[in-house]
């Protein structure tokens, strides 16, 4: 992967573990990396950081992973699509 001028960005896709303290986790793991703690962690996806360097980004996956969060890399300039899941509800919905 050849290095960007604009850098890498990290998404959190997935949080598969939630315990007493993550969120002071994460907290601790922003004030590392410079970016503003989330209150809710549950509302993913979400941009963790953007600008980082291919070593800061894979730094702070790893970090993130160590707390219970999935998470990717993506360069700056693409875009994240976002795919919406169906409810079990959704079945009983009517057609058109």
């Amino acid at each position: 992967m050849t290095k960007k001028e604009s850098g890498y960005k990290v998404i959190v896709s997935e949080s598969l573990v939630d315990y007493i303290g993550q969120r002071t986790d994460y907290a601790n793991i922003g004030k590392k990396y410079g970016f503003t703690a989330r209150w809710n962690l549950k509302d993913v996806p979400f941009l963790v950081q953007d600008g980082l360097s291919e070593e800061q980004a894979e730094s702070l996956k790893l970090e993130l992973r160590n707390i219970g969060m999935t998470a990717q890399i993506m360069e700056s300039e693409e875009k994240v699509q976002i795919k919406k899941k169906n409810g079990f509800l959704s079945v009983f919905k009517k057609r058109k």
